[in-house]
This record gives C-alpha cells, sequence and structure tokens, in this order.
C-alpha cells in the first residue's frame, strides 16, 4: 500500500527530518502508516548516522549522534507515544514555499513493477533499519532541471527530481515525539528535551539521517545505480542510470551541471 496523503504541510514544524544518501524508503504497517527506512551498503562505501540538532539560527549544534553501530540490533524508531502515522506531501496547486511534493523522489515501482523490493539484509540492504511512524514526508531539496533516466539507448526526461527528502513532524499539546534505539534506558530520547522546554517552550529539532559516502567519489562518479545494490527483483539489463541533463543534449555532450550525481534517496512503493 503507498503513503496516505495530505494536501498541506507545515513548513515550521517542531521536528523537521531530513534524509539524505543512499537510502530506500518504503510504506510499513504498524498499527498506523509508517515509512521504513533501508540503509544501502554499497561496498562499505557508505556509512550510515543520524544526528539531532536544536534547530536554531546558525550556528545551531548537535548533541546527538548515532551510527550504524547503534542501531543495528534493534534499528530506530521515531514517533510520538500514540503515533498519528506517515503521509505523503501531495498538494492540489502549487506546493508551499520550501518544500516540494514527495512524488519529485524517483519510486521504483513506477520505474519496475510492484515485484521490486529491498534486498534481504546482507545483500545489500544494511542490518539497520529505522521506522518513521509521524509525519508528512515531502521533497526538501531537488534539481528541477536538466535530468534524465536512461536504460540502454532509451532517455526520459525526469524533472524534477528529489536529492533530499524530509518530513514534517508536529507536536500538539503536551506530545513529545520519542527516539529509541535499543532497550537499555539510555538508548532513547524525548524531544523536546525538559531543559529546552524551560528556556523556550516552541523548541524545535532537526533530525539528520544519513548514509553518505566515506570517501570522495570520482570525478566521473555517478552513484544512482548503487541504489540497485539495495533492490531486489531488477535484472541488470533492466536497470536506469540518471544523469543531469536533458534527453535532448547531443550525443556525446558533457553533462553541463555536473557528471557526478550524488547519492540520493529512492522509494519503493510510496
Amino acid at each position: 500500500m503507498p503513503f496516505d496523503t495530505s494536501e498541506s504541510i507545515n513548513t515550521q514544524p517542531n521536528v523537521r527530518v531530513f534524509i539524505e544518501g543512499l537510502l530506500l524508503l518504503r510504506p510499513g504497517q504498524e498499527g498506523v502508516n509508517t515509512c521504513e527506512i533501508h540503509a544501502v551498503d554499497h561496498a562499505s562505501d557508505h556509512t550510515l548516522s543520524v544526528e539531532v540538532f536544536v534547530d536554531r539560527p546558525q550556528p545551531n549544534y548537535s548533541f546527538l549522534n548515532l551510527d550504524a553501530r547503534d542501531i543495528r540490533s534493534r534499528g530506530l524508531t521515531i514517533g510520538i507515544q500514540t503515533p498519528r502515522g506517515v503521509k505523503k506531501y501531495a498538494p492540489q496547486s502549487g506546493p508551499a514555499q520550501g518544500v516540494y511534493p514527495f512524488d519529485e523522489a524517483i519510486d521504483f515501482h513506477v520505474l519496475h513493477d510492484s515485484s521490486v523490493t529491498p534486498a534481504r539484509p546482507g545483500s545489500g540492504i544494511h542490518q539497520g533499519l529505522i521506522k518513521l511512524k509521524d509525519g508528512v514526508l515531502y521533497t526538501a531539496a531537488h534539481k528541477p532541471s536538466e535530468v534524465s533516466l536512461w536504460r540502454g539507448g532509451t532517455c526520459t526526461d525526469r524533472h524534477p527530481v528529489a536529492t533530499i527528502l524530509g518530513a514534517s513532524i508536529e507536536l500538539q499539546g503536551q506530545e513529545k515525539l520519542v527516539m529509541n534505539w535499543g532497550s537499555d534506558p539510555d538508548e532513547n530520547i524525548e524531544l523536546p528535551l525538559d531543559e529546552d522546554l524551560e528556556d523556550d517552550p516552541n523548541s524545535k529539532y532537526i533530525i539528520w539521517i544519513r548514509n553518505s559516502r566515506r570517501r570522495p567519489r570520482p570525478d566521473t562518479g555517478n552513484d544512482f545505480p548503487h541504489l540497485y545494490h539495495g533492490l531486489a527483483g531488477v535484472a541488470s539489463g533492466q536497470q536506469y542510470t540518471l544523469e543531469f541533463r536533458a534527453c535532448t543534449s547531443p550525443a556525446g555532450d558533457p553533462i553541463v551541471t555536473t557528471p557526478k550525481i550524488p547519492c540520493m534517496p529512492g522509494v519503493v512503493g510510496g
């Protein structure tokens, strides 16, 4: 089942989640609609981390940093005590300022079909699994033009394309957001932090989920195909590649913006 939709979004929520790098999002069901976030482990070139910031004018600061070891055994869940579920932002008219529709993200069920699934743990998917139980998913950063998908000799213009995804999470009344990554009492936090409530009852936070490269990519690196390392059900000859140029560019033309296609998240059945 794909995510339910929301035509509206809070652009200044209590908590913003940013999802960046070699990650695959998939709808889940756990009493409410959830978002499963899988980290693709491509030849150990990428590293998974989750960092939490107080959302203040720069310089903001981080006070929690989890890595793959922290969330490998049980995973990480993010949600309020009584979750309301996850939806995707699908405005009927122009989007709100600074946010873009979730369907800018490339969905591998649209590119291929519903038989495509995240690979089994240990065969391209990192053992750590992150579950988001609340929020409205949207595109937080995108490439608005000159993007194309190639397979064999066939090219399809596809723009805009999401390069970073986000989730807007609102807290109502005395609600708190709980991040839990283990059974030990020290392996969870609640937002807002009690000390921040005393200083500023309107405290806001950023949770940044990354699966990024440990080392620079080659000058001609294109990380989009690496998402296929985390997918099952796509034969190698059926895989697409993505380039930052239009289909109408003459054959052999250089890619005009950058040949380095960054690690970006994809969606499976969103």
